[in-house]
């Protein structure tokens, strides 16, 4: 939950401090995250979900590592 939250955070759906709560904001934020990316917005973390946020994060570490080298 931590580190959803701290995705989540980070990527501008999170508002708050970064816990361990997966409470009503948590489901909020999820669920924006998830029609931002064409998911069904549910509002639970689900395997999908968890898939398309590493994906996003990598590509963001990917394009940061590039930058750096530049």
């Amino acid at each position: 939950v931590l580190a959803l939250r701290r995705y989540l955070k980070g990527a501008g759906y999170l508002r708050g401090a970064v816990d361990g709560d997966y409470g009503r904001g948590t489901q909020a934020a999820v669920s924006a995250f998830q029609k931002a990316n064409g998911l069904e917005a549910t509002g639970h973390a689900d395997k999908e979900t968890i898939q398309t946020i590493n994906r996003l994060a990598a590509e963001a570490a990917r394009e940061a590592e590039q930058q750096n080298k530049e």
